[in-house]
């Protein structure tokens, strides 16, 4: 008599068990993009895995955040000596958690009643602030047997803040080698750092994987991306360089005004038409197709933002940086410029001017930038953190 035989159970879905707290803040757009990732790419990777995602600042204070959040975009754009003096000073301190008007006592209390509702093993913090605020709260201790391991992911490059590598963390997850090596410099033990790149949404691999071979090919019609800032008078100067581009160039471009659009689109559009360009550009206000954008376009031109300056580097896209903000930017379009993927427009070299250059001898110069981006893209970041993660 045959016995039939018992299946054998279905493995586990990988990272079962394990429950991850991503704490992220709002204050541009480096710390939300790199948090984003990271729960997409554990959500692909480790089914099994409990993620939970949380901003402190927003939800326990959100009126003061929306506040603080107005004064930091007015003064970076606005005051941009003062924002670097500033930026300068929380360099030097030691502990940024002190909080004598105890403005940080909610969101610390809401971190607090995540990990006692959520039990964490794993916490991620991608916004320097927070691991501060688990060692004040007696939540974390430096060499001790901690209940979770926390993980700092740095969002910005090369001039790192000393308030990424004060606070307390298991490891440093960093952008790039080079970084690393300044981490290193800080302080930190080499074997707690990782350079496994800025986590990047997966969906930039995705895009990257449907490039034609034409893409690489002598560029016509010659792709470009603006991302400009809520500058009216500058977003106009961008389209007004555009203009000024020679007619023996084949070019199209993609304005991404995104939540700038209802201040920019009326006098973007304005510009097009006096420039007689309107026919060349197209106009999208918030889109979450920026991995298709850069994956299908030649050239990005934005500001040196840690998210934007990395998915630039991911999707293998050169890059004109327009503006940095003094401080935590400047890494990036060091990072940038260091690697031989792109440059920073000044007055004495225009967005026009720097189109000619690349575009000089059958695009010579976008073809070098191209083929330096290749070798130091990481469009996986996000999931070879996640799959170290859950290891």
């Amino acid at each position: 008599m045959q016995t039939s035989a018992t299946p054998c159970p279905s493995p586990a879905p990988a990272g079962s068990g394990r429950r991850i707290l991503v704490l992220t803040a709002g204050f541009g757009e480096g710390h939300n993009a790199a948090a984003r990732a990271i729960v997409a790419a554990l959500e692909a990777e480790a089914p099994g895995c409990k993620v939970q995602m949380l901003d402190p600042l927003h939800e326990g204070r959100p009126r003061i955040n929306k506040l603080v959040k107005k004064l930091y975009l007015l003064t970076i754009h606005r005051t941009p000596k003062l924002w670097k003096q500033m930026y300068t000073l929380s360099d030097r301190t030691s502990d940024v958690s002190r909080d004598p008007l105890m403005v940080l006592r909610r969101p610390k209390k809401m971190i607090e009643q995540a990990i006692r509702d959520f039990h964490p093993d794993t916490i991620i913090s991608t916004y320097p602030l927070y691991p501060f605020m688990l060692r004040r709260a007696g939540l974390y201790r430096e060499h001790a047997d901690n209940r979770f391991k926390l993980i700092t992911v740095v969002t910005d490059s090369v001039t790192i803040n000393s308030v990424w590598t004060k606070g307390p963390a298991d490891s440093f997850v960093v952008t790039d080698p080079l970084t690393a090596k300044h981490v290193e410099t800080a302080g930190v033990d080499p074997a707690r750092i990782h350079p496994f790149g800025f986590p990047v949404h997966p969906s930039i691999a995705e895009a990257v994987a449907t490039q034609s071979p034409e893409h690489d090919a002598a560029p016509s019609p010659f792709k470009i991306a603006l991302f400009p800032t809520g500058s009216r008078t500058q977003a106009c100067a961008l389209v007004e360089q555009l203009a000024a581009i020679p007619a023996s160039i084949n070019w199209r471009a993609t304005l991404v005004m995104g939540k700038h659009e209802p201040t920019l689109r009326e006098p973007i559009e304005e510009q097009m038409r006096l420039s007689g360009i309107s026919n060349r550009v197209d106009l999208l206000g918030w889109t979450n197709q920026v991995p298709e954008i850069l994956a299908s376009h030649h050239l990005l031109c934005g500001k040196a933002g840690g998210a934007t300056v990395h998915e630039a580097r991911a999707a293998a896209c050169p890059m004109l940086i327009h503006y940095v903000v003094p401080g935590q930017e400047e890494g990036n379009a060091i990072l940038l410029e260091s690697e031989g993927g792109g440059s920073c427009l000044n007055e004495s070299t225009k967005l026009s001017d720097a189109i000619v250059s690349l575009a000089a001898n059958d695009f010579e110069l976008w073809h070098k930038q191209r083929a330096a981006l290749k070798k130091v893209a990481k469009p996986d970041a996000a999931r070879n953190i996640a799959r170290w993660l859950v290891q």
